[in-house]
């Protein structure tokens, strides 16, 4: 009879004592839960985005003409998505030219100006998203473009054409492109010269529309 109480005192003071400290674990179990902090890779940022039809930028190009010292300009760019993956592109440039006289075919030290403007095609052959210390996240495309137009230099015009690829990092608002590419200029008197080819880089910063 004795052991038989003690039992079942045991088991009331061990029911008594859960029963107390289950009101300490559940608050505990709620004050952790609220020092959670959730990590979204901040892909929360895309969930306010809005239809893009296209971008707008302006940038700073280099040229490099075989046979002549680089030359720096400005450079305004415009992309229309046709496709998920397709956008026609456009642009127009005003730069510097240094380096020799396409009719004297002598060293000259002033700055010609050139003009460009060419229509295209771009093409997205790799789409990502980046994500910056888990908090920010901007999508990253990768494409090639080509593109074909006129170029003004030393007075004369001839097409121009070119071949390269943008990386293309891209926030809910706005968008930088880093740019490099190949290009040939149909100009007789350039080409003479050995100045209607080279490579271009650029970088441009812009915004959706």
């Amino acid at each position: 009879m004795k052991t038989t109480t003690k039992n079942i005192l045991f088991r009331n003071l061990t029911a008594a004592a859960l029963m107390t400290c289950l009101p300490v674990s559940v608050a505990l179990a709620e004050v952790e839960l609220k020092n959670v902090k959730m990590r979204t890779n901040g892909l929360a940022d895309f969930q306010s985005t809005y239809a893009k039809h296209g971008m707008l930028g302006i940038g700073l190009t280099n040229t490099l003409s075989e046979n002549s010292e680089s030359g720096l300009g400005v450079m305004f760019t415009g992309r229309y998505f046709a496709t998920e993956k397709w956008y026609a592109l456009g642009e127009f440039a005003l730069s510097e030219s240094k380096g020799m006289d396409a009719t004297a075919n002598t060293s000259s030290s002033s700055n010609d100006g050139v003009t460009r403007y060419a229509l295209g095609l771009g093409y997205s052959v790799l789409q990502g998203t980046v994500s910056i210390y888990g908090e920010r996240a901007m999508a990253l495309t990768l494409a090639g473009e080509l593109a074909v137009g006129e170029q003004t230099t030393y007075g004369n015009g001839g097409r121009y054409t070119s071949g390269g690829v943008s990386l293309q990092l891209q926030a809910p608002k706005y968008w930088t492109a880093l740019g490099v590419r190949q290009f040939m200029i149909a100009d007789d008197n350039l080409e003479s010269i050995g100045q209607n080819r080279g490579m271009q880089w650029d970088i441009s910063l812009g915004f959706w529309f």
